[in-house]
């Protein structure tokens, strides 16, 4: 489970450390659950 509460898509940093961090951790895992939504 990825928490992108604290995440600000809008910000490229923030949006590209999401990226770093969903392909992190994609191993294994195909669910993506924002809380924003």
């Amino acid at each position: 489970m990825i928490n992108t509460s604290n995440v600000d898509v809008n910000k490229p940093d923030d949006y590209s450390l999401l990226l770093e961090v969903i392909k992190r951790d994609l191993k294994g895992k195909n669910y993506f659950n924002p809380s924003g939504i």
